[in-house]
């Protein structure tokens, strides 16, 4: 064997995931909708570009306003009517299993099914959907300021009396 010949690697030498392999998620609905208007939309944009250097921008700049102020529109409709919702798949096991790992914390997620956590994970779409945020925020708050009240209560009463 010659000492400059490559190193001839075989598939047994190869390191190996022990792991069960993972689905690859496909976007459903929307989603998918958008994936095949994207590369559509980088074709108008090219169109456009090319339109205002031979056209000038006497009649481009209506076009150009209008197609921002629709897609600045329709960004405020999609938020209003498909809000975010929280992703409740695990990332080890894939089932639909997440959970807070506090219930007064909107930090800290982990699995029911495979006893996966991650106690930096943001599980502040769970928490939203679960309960009211205003107290938990309220909480955390008071936490990162010791100086505050640790209660704060409001008496209609009181406030409704003149403090002459």
């Amino acid at each position: 064997m010659d000492a400059h010949a490559p190193h001839r690697i075989e598939l047994a030498d190869a390191p190996h995931d022990t792991r069960a392999p993972r689905a690859a998620a496909q976007p459903r609905g929307l989603a998918r909708a958008a994936l095949w208007l994207a590369p559509l939309a980088c074709l108008a944009a090219v169109a456009l570009a090319f339109g205002f250097v031979r056209q000038g921008p006497d009649w481009l700049f209506g076009w150009v306003f209008g197609g921002l102020f629709a897609l600045m529109m329709g960004w405020i409709c999609v938020s209003v009517f498909w809000p975010a919702r929280a992703e409740r798949r695990c990332p080890r096991c894939s089932e639909l299993a997440l959970e807070r790992v506090d219930a007064r914390s909107t930090v800290g997620i982990a699995c029911a099914s495979c006893g996966w956590r991650d106690e930096a994970a943001s599980s502040w779409l769970l928490a939203e959907e679960e309960a009211e945020l205003e107290p938990i925020v309220l909480a955390q708050r008071r936490q990162r300021r010791p100086g505050l009240p640790q209660q704060v209560t409001r008496d209609p009463a009181s406030a409704a009396s003149p403090t002459r």
